[in-house]
């Protein structure tokens, strides 16, 4: 999940994306009593907001897979890191961070 964009801040968007561990939950936020849908992937992680104790930054995604998975390609293995989402979901700023960022 990545931060909001200009336009959602503009806005006033509501988050509608929750992670725990490996889990996403997606809300609709036009009937917020429904049981939200669930996904499990093999990670998930939350860029949403760098104040939450579940942050991850881009630094902490290539640890926590890129840096294996980099090792291996040098081993000769061949290696994917697959970043799977709706467009506007995150792939992009998950694997190369903002615009502005070092990382």
């Amino acid at each position: 999940c990545r931060p909001f964009n200009e336009r959602e801040i503009r806005h006033d968007s509501a988050c509608v994306i929750k992670m725990e561990g490996n889990r996403t939950m997606i809300n609709n936020p036009n009937r917020p009593a429904e049981k939200p849908h669930t996904f499990e992937f093999d990670h998930s992680y939350w860029s949403h907001s760098e104040g939450d104790a579940h942050f991850v930054d881009q630094l902490g995604v290539y640890n926590s897979i890129g840096r294996t998975a980099l090792r291996h390609a040098f081993d000769g293995f061949n290696t994917t890191v697959f970043a799977y989402g709706q467009t506007g979901s995150g792939k992009s700023y998950s694997m190369m961070g903002a615009a502005d960022s070092e990382t």
